[in-house]
């Protein structure tokens, strides 16, 4: 083993001087800057050991607020002196004092990167410290090496015999030199060129853990070049480096698992030396939700010590600060609380990894009665309040699920007692309670119920499930068999239709109850006129009983006071006529209403002279209004056009005169009827005196005989034929 050359201005142990010692251990030569006097004290090869112990203090450390990672590190290092034989690596101003040991570490690994690209001697000022790597020297092949090598290349899979072995081969090669130099052969046996190519050369004994921190990393096989993995499949992967080879200017590592079978080898410039097994520190972030009970949690990855179970802090969320991927495989996660206080290091598997604050949703159910009125009520993490306990202060709750935040407290999710979400609720601010029928006890219930409110809904349960909006039940009628007086103060009760199938549970306060299978009156206010003698009236909603029949309905108009949405699943109307008098349920599919008085317009063709004076004709049969009487138009006939059947009981013409103009309604008893155009007879007695030559005569009505021409001027007397 090669001892290091370390000068000291002072005799105390420090963590930099172990870790001066271990770059020792590997060919650095360390000179004091101040300081040209040798002195070689032996160095105790355990001491690059005592690294290791410092993993389980790097937990406190892992995560302190500004701490620079190892990129950030790296460009504090200046390298503006180099010269053309050197690197010269200088401190920076800006590295904390807590971290220039970190930086130490960083900067020995870019000097061995330089070094095997440069193969230029490389140069750390670390302080008052001066630490140089030299440049590899090339050596002259030589029967001594080439048996050196032999020996190397027997002895890979096992380094720990290497040095005996590299002995022994070395006095097989000096007698091997003695024996030619008394004998020369009379010609030089042909060197085996592929033997030679593919010699090992000779290692160096390590012991140090090393996590693979190059995305590009390659794992070969062998050290002549033949690849067994690379990229993701090793990225940061951690083994334990046994044995360390040159060649062609590279450092390569022989690694090993967990279980001490060797995995491949790889240049060291892909590696990170790690303090122990649990390989270096790593980014990771996000939250840890401790949901699984029975997990191990850890004070120290190489000694596996279980510093405490998951269920001293099941359901509890911690942050993740870091991680470590470890030489058994699995990767461990460093936890610490709200208060920076470190848990101890978690298999990721042992947890259930959130992306939020809150941690991962628990169950939870029952009740709670709010006892405190100072805590808000959110509808999100971000802790945006929408409500405040003091408005639901001895109020009670239902939960559905919870939170473990990080920052210590449980958020409940609360729906008031109706089925509304209400949001996040500090668990402070509540008392659980056991409720045993929050719906309240079955009452049994006897009532045809009719459905009023279209804001209602139908549940499946008490949990609020929706089975059915009211909108798509609005003024049916159903039957309730039973009502239950639930927590929140209201009654609900249990709906089925005539076909017998269970519709739902329903506010009591959405529906009106019926005195019968008819179900609730409801008002109404129209009208209907019956054109047909077989629609009855009945006395019943089952159409059993006839309280009016058809044919002392039709052709009268009917006033309708109050509607029922039956049981059955018909409409019935209920009727009264002018008088004020009941005629019975009629059904609303074989009516049709008007919200006139006047009721329908029926059918109706022929021609009215009118026969009184002084009458008004109408021009609405609601309001009476009319523009025109009878006086101006006297004995005049006009063209029927339809009819009305008033709920007062006359009968209203609609008319028009001879060019199609509408003259109005007028009271059918105010004229008489025709059948003809030329309207009815009228008495008339009087003498006429023709005043026109060019007027015709008629022999019947319409049809012409003679005009007037050759009696223009007479006087005749006029009869009524």
């Amino acid at each position: 083993m090669r001892k290091a050359k370390i000068i000291r201005t002072r005799q105390v142990v420090s963590p930099l001087l172990t870790l001066l010692a271990a770059v020792a251990l590997s060919g650095v030569t360390t000179v004091h800057a101040s300081d040209s006097t040798d002195k070689t004290p032996a160095v105790n090869e355990s001491v690059q050991s005592s690294a290791t112990s410092q993993q389980g203090q790097a937990a406190a450390t892992d995560r302190k607020a500004g701490t620079l990672s190892d990129d950030d590190l790296e460009k504090l290092i200046d390298r503006s002196d180099a010269t053309p034989t050197q690197d010269i690596l200088k401190m920076k101003d800006g590295v904390p004092s807590d971290q220039q040991e970190a930086w130490l570490t960083v900067a020995k690994r870019v000097a061995d990167q330089d070094l095997s690209t440069s193969h230029r001697e490389q140069v750390i000022l670390y302080n008052e410290t001066k630490i140089v790597v030299p440049a590899p020297k090339a050596a002259a092949p030589s029967a001594e090496s080439d048996a050196s090598n032999q020996a190397s290349n027997a002895s890979a899979q096992n380094p720990s015999s290497a040095a005996s072995s590299a002995a022994a081969s070395s006095s097989s090669s000096s007698a091997a030199a003695s024996s030619s130099s008394q004998s020369k052969p009379e010609a030089a046996p042909a060197k085996n060129e592929a033997a030679s190519a593919a010699a090992t050369p000779a290692p160096v004994t390590d012991n140090r853990y090393v996590s693979v921190t190059d995305k590009n990393a390659v794992l070969y096989a062998d050290l002549n070049g033949t690849k067994k993995q690379e990229g993701a499949a090793v990225y940061q992967r951690t083994f334990k480096s046994q044995a360390k080879y040159q060649k062609d200017g590279v450092t390569y590592l022989a690694l090993y698992d967990a279980n001490q079978t060797l995995q491949g080898y790889m240049n060291q410039a892909s590696i990170k030396v790690a303090a122990g097994a649990g390989g270096v520190w790593t980014n990771a972030s996000g939250y840890a939700s401790l949901t699984k009970p029975g997990q191990d949690i850890y004070g120290n990855l190489d000694t596996k010590q279980v510093i405490k179970k998951s269920d001293d802090v099941l359901d509890n969320t911690y942050f993740i600060s870091g991680a470590y991927h470890h030489l058994d495989g699995q990767v461990y996660y460093s936890l610490y609380d709200s208060h920076n206080n470190w848990l101890g290091y978690m298999a990721g598997s042992g947890f259930e990894t959130v992306n939020s604050a809150e941690g991962a949703w628990a169950a939870a159910s029952g009740y709670a009665k709010v006892v405190d009125k100072n805590y808000a009520i959110y509808n999100s993490f971000k802790f945006d309040a929408t409500g405040s306990t003091d408005h639901y202060y001895q109020q009670y709750f239902k939960k559905v699920g919870q939170y473990h935040h990080v920052n210590g407290a449980v958020y409940y999710s609360v729906f008031d007692l109706f089925g509304h979400w209400l949001g996040y609720v500090n668990s402070a601010a509540v008392q659980n309670v056991t409720i045993a029928n929050p719906e309240g006890t079955w009452q049994a219930d006897d009532r045809y119920v009719t459905v009023t409110d279209n804001r209602a809904t139908l549940y499946s349960d008490f949990n609020w499930t929706k089975k059915q909006a009211a909108t798509d039940v609005m003024l049916q009628t159903f039957k309730s068999t039973g009502k239950y007086h639930n927590l929140n103060g209201l009654t609900y009760l249990s709906l089925y239709d005539k076909d017998g199938n269970w519709r739902g549970y329903i506010n009591q306060q959405s529906i009106t109850a019926g005195v019968s299978d008819g179900g609730a009156w409801l008002p109404a206010n129209a009208y209907t006129t019956f054109t047909a003698a077989n629609v009855n009236a009945y006395a019943d909603f089952n159409q059993q009983k006839v309280a009016t029949s058809g044919a002392g309905l039709v052709n009268q108009t009917v006033n309708i006071s109050g509607q029922y949405h039956a049981f059955g699943g018909v409409v019935y109307y209920s009727i009264y006529d002018v008088r004020g008098k009941w005629l019975g349920y009629v059904d609303a599919s074989q009516v049709k209403t008007t919200s006139s008085a006047a009721g329908l317009w029926l059918p109706h063709d022929g021609y009215l002279t009118t026969t009184q004076s002084g009458q008004m004709i109408y021009t609405n049969l609601d309001s009476f209004a009319g523009g025109r009487t009878t006086t101006a138009n006297y004995q005049r006939t006009f063209r029927i056009m339809g009819e009305y059947k008033h709920y007062n009981g006359a009968t209203y013409y609609s008319l028009y005169d001879g060019n199609g103009n509408w003259m109005g309604y007028l009271n059918s008893a105010l004229g008489s009827e025709s059948k003809e155009a030329q309207g009815v007879w009228m008495n008339y007695n009087a003498n006429v005196l023709i005043t026109a030559s060019n007027a015709a005569l008629y022999s019947s009505f319409f049809n012409m005989t003679r005009d007037t021409s050759s009696l223009y001027g007479l006087v005749f007397q006029g009869r009524t034929v």
